[in-house]
């Protein structure tokens, strides 16, 4: 697995219905990790799409895509003397302004 630069930013839960020991990868735009659930991972703040993909024999593949979210921080920070413009065009560049969801369940489905 390669090095993902700030995947230590956030904790994410996974969870499988149905089917605990199916083996995930969690990724967006920094880069991928890889878990068997039910686990929780920490991953970075990225203004991009993460994407949760669980296979697991005899079951069908499930996948979600969750948009980043503005953060609570972003909305602060639209505030002219809560920050400075450089410190929000870092923080927008960086990551920090947005967030992904804490927990995901994927919904397994035994194949037929």
């Amino acid at each position: 697995m390669r090095h993902c630069r700030g995947w230590d930013d956030a904790g994410l839960s996974v969870t499988t219905t149905g089917a605990d020991g199916a083996a995930c990868t969690v990724s967006n735009a920094d880069g991928e990790r890889s878990l068997t659930t039910p686990a929780t991972i920490k991953i970075g703040r990225s203004h991009s799409d993460l994407t949760v993909k669980c296979t697991k024999p005899g079951f069908y593949p499930a996948v979600r895509t969750f948009k980043a979210a503005r953060s609570h921080y972003n909305s602060q920070a639209k505030d002219p003397s809560f920050l400075s413009l450089p410190e929000a065009a870092v923080d927008a560049a960086s990551g920090a302004m947005w967030e992904y969801p804490g927990a995901v369940t994927l919904d397994m489905t035994l194949e037929k």
